[in-house]
């Protein structure tokens, strides 16, 4: 139903295009814009059939976590504790499975852990979509402050990771980046 509503709302856009792959992305960022179908927080995804089901429906990139553990791995408020395992076996298959379809990974709401066993999995680029370094957070972030650096040492050159200031306490962190 929902990924029915997703084309339907893209189809009526006008200018506005559903993107495969990142061909597809570039091009409609030329002519307009694009949308990339996504999934956040993969725990209902019971199986690697489902996951291809979903990549045969257009999915094109997944947040593994929504801040708490699921079948695929260990949430954010975990990290930092004795609770937090990373990824499960079936979350690692999955995250296989997802390098070898081209469905891209966030890591935003996983646990630090399992942000470090994805990057020792992937040899693709991941992506944190929308999280904070727990530092610049005042909610603690959802991020880990050194996962940037980690993904540097395991050979992942193309990080994005993505900054909102919005819920950063004004004049804080937020306003001597934005100087920098």
């Amino acid at each position: 139903l929902f990924i029915k509503k997703y084309y339907e709302c893209v189809s009526k856009e006008e200018g506005l295009l559903h993107c495969n792959d990142a061909n597809e992305a570039v091009s409609a960022l030329k002519n307009g814009s694009g949308a990339l179908l996504s999934v956040e927080g993969c725990g209902c995804i019971d199986s690697l059939d489902e996951l291809k089901e979903l990549y045969r429906a257009g999915v094109r990139f997944v947040g593994l976590t929504w801040n708490y553990n699921n079948i695929i791995g260990c949430g954010a408020p975990v990290s930092g504790t004795g609770d937090d395992t990373g990824l499960t076996e079936y979350g690692k298959e999955f995250v296989r499975e997802c390098e070898r379809l081209g469905i891209v990974i966030d890591v935003s709401h996983a646990s630090d852990k399992t942000v470090d066993d994805v990057l020792m999995i992937t040899k693709r680029p991941v992506i944190a979509s929308h999280s904070n370094g727990a530092n610049m957070d005042r909610y603690g972030g959802d991020g880990c402050d050194e996962c940037p650096f980690t993904t540097c040492s395991v050979g992942h050159v193309n990080w994005w990771w993505v900054i909102h200031c919005w819920c950063c306490i004004p004049g804080d962190v937020c306003e001597s980046i934005s100087q920098s």
